[in-house]
């Protein structure tokens, strides 16, 4: 049985299933997820999801933050950290981006100044221009299958503890020497 969360900043509807417990539930600008399926999640506000599987489309107009989550496509014009979660189709990410211990087997398409990905599986990552000269990404135990690609010509990929990029760096450098912070 499938239940779909829309959240629209003080209200959460989900439809009446008998029977059926309420895998999202929201109020006050806020979702919170747990462990259960739902078709989709819309959410405006902060969202907050663990142990959730999304069948369809999650979009999030605020914060995410995805804990042992399942989705199938991903939006979010916010900031995002997701951990030990997998995103099957491709995801758009407009803020700032941390992922550890997670997979991205489609297309991630960032818009940011600076993300980082710890322990993770990317397949391409294309970076989209901002009004930043300078855009980061920092690979801390993590592969990209494919290829990195900076819209803005002055990238910089750091390549931390074993990371790799399989494919090409596009527009932007690789730096293997590491510092925190960067």
């Amino acid at each position: 049985m499938r239940l779909s969360a829309y959240l629209l900043i003080i209200s959460c509807a989900l439809p009446a299933v008998s029977g059926a417990q309420q895998v999202c539930v929201g109020e006050f600008g806020e979702v919170i997820c747990s462990k259960g399926v739902v078709d989709d999640i819309n959410a405006n506000g902060v969202a907050k999801i663990k142990g959730t599987e999304v069948e369809y489309h999650t979009q999030v107009n605020g914060s995410l933050r995805a804990t042992n989550a399942k989705f199938a496509s991903l939006t979010v014009n916010g900031d995002a950290t997701i951990k030990k979660s997998t995103v099957k189709a491709e995801a758009k990410i407009n803020g700032s981006l941390n992922i550890d211990d997670s997979q991205l087997l489609s297309n991630l398409i960032l818009t940011s100044n600076h993300a980082v990905f710890k322990k993770s599986q990317l397949k391409n990552i294309m970076i989209k221009k901002t009004n930043s000269p300078k855009q980061t990404i920092k690979l801390i135990a993590t592969t990209v299958k494919g290829d990195v690609s900076f819209e803005n010509e002055s990238g910089i990929v750091y390549l931390c503890e074993n990371s790799k990029v399989e494919g090409k760096i596009i527009g932007g450098k690789a730096i293997t020497k590491c510092k925190k912070g960067v």
